[in-house]
């Protein structure tokens, strides 16, 4: 927990930095973020897969929205929002997005057992 902590304040700082530099406005930053996070995550199930593991993984659109919506705002708060307060928003909606995350995987299980 106290390394996710250092995690997210590292992160809010580290946006707060390139968001000031003026070298590039909050909406292409967050292109970037989601883009290269995709990328990231693509990657990771990729190398991960078995190769005897079913491929038809669905999407789950409104996580996906959820995190848009998390990002797109955080993107433009980071000029003007307290560190502090920005960090506990986050936090929060980060652990509603997991909650979701969870009980969707817990619904898949359940539907993949056999009855």
């Amino acid at each position: 927990t106290g390394v996710a902590m250092l995690a997210f304040a590292a992160n809010s700082l580290l946006c707060r930095l390139a968001l000031q530099q003026a070298s590039i406005d909050p909406a292409s930053f967050a292109s970037v973020r989601l883009v290269s996070g995709a990328l990231m995550l693509a990657l990771i199930v990729r190398w991960r897969l078995q190769p005897t593991a079913p491929t038809g993984v669905q999407a789950d659109w409104l996580a996906a929205t959820m995190l848009w919506a998390y990002v797109a705002c955080f993107s433009f708060a980071y000029l003007t929002l307290a560190a502090g307060t920005g960090q506990t928003i986050g936090e929060r909606m980060l652990a509603d997005l997991l909650e979701h995350a969870e009980a969707h995987l817990a619904q898949q299980d359940r539907a993949a057992m056999p009855s």
